[in-house]
């Protein structure tokens, strides 16, 4: 058995997981867009109760093998983390050209980053970001 694949039972089920065009449209419409340099997201809540993963690996990453191996340790990164999400949501990533290059380890961290960038309009400020003060007004 080779050491980086999942054991049976322990891959990304098929219900989180992005596959049909209409749930991808859906996404791009309405998500936030945000991410690093090497991956690009869009994040929409979801009604589902769990979150789903969707990537869009375009040519521009590389040949056939080298965008499924993204695919393959994207949807790992993925499965591994997803209980970190606070909120049920639709995840399009959606890697750059030089994210090929990133160890498995770079590329959770790029994830991680992005996602955790991304907070629910109305929840207040991100984790650690101070609150803005309210605008004084000048009465005339």
């Amino acid at each position: 058995m080779n050491a980086a694949a999942a054991p049976t039972g322990e891959s990304l089920p098929p219900r989180a997981r992005l596959r049909r065009k209409r749930d991808f449209q859906r996404v791009f419409q309405g998500g936030w867009r945000g991410g690093t340099r090497e991956l690009r997201l869009v994040i929409r809540p979801n009604d589902l109760g769990y979150p789903r993963l969707g990537l869009a690996v375009g040519r521009k990453v590389g040949n056939a093998v080298v965008r499924n191996r993204m695919k393959r340790r994207l949807r790992e990164v993925f499965r591994r983390e997803r209980a970190l999400l606070a909120a049920p949501v639709d995840v399009v990533v959606i890697p750059q050209p030089g994210a090929a290059a990133l160890s498995f380890e770079a590329l959770r961290e790029q994830l991680l980053r992005g996602m955790k960038a991304w907070r629910p309009r109305g929840r207040g400020p991100r984790e650690n970001e101070p609150r803005r003060p309210a605008p004084q007004r000048a009465d005339p």
